[in-house]
């Protein structure tokens, strides 16, 4: 599949969820304090036993709900890319020091490696679903909290034809101890 028909996809998949989503009239009721996953913000955290990336988006001005909706929405989405760039960047660090990873013949296998995990990455972020919506009753700031599942990617790194089946290997053995560690300097970074 060429970055072209990647792309077209990807947009098509997102402009699919936010209809769903803007359609959904999830339950907006403003509560005096915000909830839980309003404090705890954007990050890589366990939860019920799943691993999963989480994204808090806001916006604060818009007159029109369902814009306002979809910006905050797709702020979250944003939060989330740029975390699961940093997990991949952690996970492809993790795979160069590997042992398996030593044994390049040629330097353009390890790019080639880095641009299939950046591609591949892109194609997981479709995954991200929406899972809450708040409107500060103080502020009038609408936020949405949206997720994407650890095992959705290790489901896209099984299925990905084009991938090196080393990396495959790596992936399946360490995607989950990559994970810890990159929770781990995410919570020190907040």
């Amino acid at each position: 599949m060429d970055m072209r028909t990647f792309l077209i996809k990807g947009i098509a998949t997102t402009a699919i969820m936010m209809s769903i989503v803007a359609c959904a009239g999830k339950n907006l009721e403003q509560k005096k304090e915000g909830p839980d996953w309003i404090k705890r913000g954007t990050g890589a955290f366990l939860d019920k036993h799943q691993q999963a990336f989480y994204g808090i988006g806001a916006i604060k001005g818009i007159e029109n709900r369902p814009l306002g909706r979809m910006a905050a929405d797709n702020r979250a989405r944003a939060e989330i890319a740029e975390g699961f760039e940093r997990y991949s960047a952690v996970l492809m660090a993790d795979y160069s020091l590997s042992s398996s990873a030593t044994n390049f013949s040629q330097k353009g296998e390890v790019e080639q490696i880095e641009k299939s995990l950046r591609v591949l990455s892109l194609d997981t972020l479709s995954g991200i679903v929406i899972i809450d919506h708040w409107i500060d009753p103080s502020t009038g700031v609408f936020y949405t909290l949206a997720r994407l599942d650890l095992k959705y990617f290790k489901d896209k790194i099984e299925n990905a034809q084009d991938l090196n089946p080393n990396l495959r290997v790596f992936v399946r053995e360490h995607a989950d101890e990559s994970f810890g560690k990159f929770s781990a300097k995410e919570n020190e970074r907040s």
